[in-house]
């Protein structure tokens, strides 16, 4: 499950709603930045997050999509993301359902790498087709979520 925190949870839990987050610094200026994640909630906020995956637990390895609302009120041309141990097979952006231009930065063995997708002022949603890498130790399907969600209905246990 770690996994498919590895793309979502970055962007939503550093993009959550407002009353959620901080309070703001006087003035009305930018959160402060967050040192565990590449994605800039000052510029491109994420609304809600879409999964829609397919398990295959003889790989250990999930793929599917996810799919990002955005709050884009600074006209950014780049929505930045977090990844680790995937492979992303397109990206796409709404309005209008076409592929949007993206790229992979450095990877980081801690921070896994940063995923900028290229978007127009007025995009309001990206679908990020992607799997994860087969067996990957540290987000396998087999693992225990790093947190388990409060509504698990049993419990989750460590092969």
């Amino acid at each position: 499950m770690r996994l498919l925190l590895a793309l979502a949870l970055a962007a939503a839990l550093s993009t959550a709603p407002a009353a959620a987050q901080p309070p703001q610094p006087e003035g009305g200026g930018a959160p402060p930045h967050d040192p565990h994640s590449y994605s800039r909630p000052e510029e491109v906020r994420v609304e809600h997050l879409a999964l829609d995956l397919d398990v295959d637990f003889v790989r250990k390895q999930l793929t599917g999509t996810a799919t990002l609302r955005l709050q884009n009120r600074a006209g950014a041309k780049t929505v930045v993301l977090d990844t680790h141990g995937l492979d992303i097979r397109g990206v796409t952006r709404q309005p209008g359902g076409g592929e949007a231009a993206f790229t992979l930065g450095k990877p980081d063995p801690i921070l896994g790498r940063p995923i900028e997708i290229q978007i127009a002022p007025d995009t309001t949603s990206v679908t990020v087709s992607y799997s994860s890498a087969p067996d990957l130790r540290n987000a396998s399907c087999g693992a225990a979520p790093a947190v388990a969600p409060a509504t698990a209905r049993r419990p989750v246990t460590r092969r």
